[in-house]
């Protein structure tokens, strides 16, 4: 074997390390989750290419599309924990200043 053959094996192995210590570290759920969506983002079929590009020109490239989109989520549930704290309304104006501009810049 040659060192570029080498080279490939050792590459390859360090990836397969990195999945496998990833899959370990998320549920079995979450796992399928984020290979579908790969697998969606890579055949240009996910929300970024089928609804967000539709909406007008990108301001946003794909990785920060999702970005915007998982931050989203995140404020919201913030959100939807602190009503449950507090009961309906009281939620802090960050909060939902945070959960509008992410709305705004993911077009959702």
């Amino acid at each position: 074997m040659t060192n570029l053959g080498i080279g490939l094996v050792v590459i390859l192995g360090v990836v397969l390390l990195c999945l496998v210590i990833q899959a370990i570290r998320i549920s079995a759920r979450e796992f399928a989750n984020r290979v579908k969506q790969w697998q969606l983002c890579e055949s240009h079929r996910c929300v970024y290419y089928t609804d967000y590009l539709k909406k007008g020109p990108a301001d946003l490239s794909h990785s920060q599309y999702h970005e915007a989109v998982n931050a989203h989520k995140y404020w919201t549930d913030s959100m939807d924990e602190w009503e449950g704290y507090q009961g309906r309304g009281g939620v802090p104006t960050y909060t939902a200043r945070m959960i509008q501009l992410y709305r705004i810049q993911a077009r959702l």
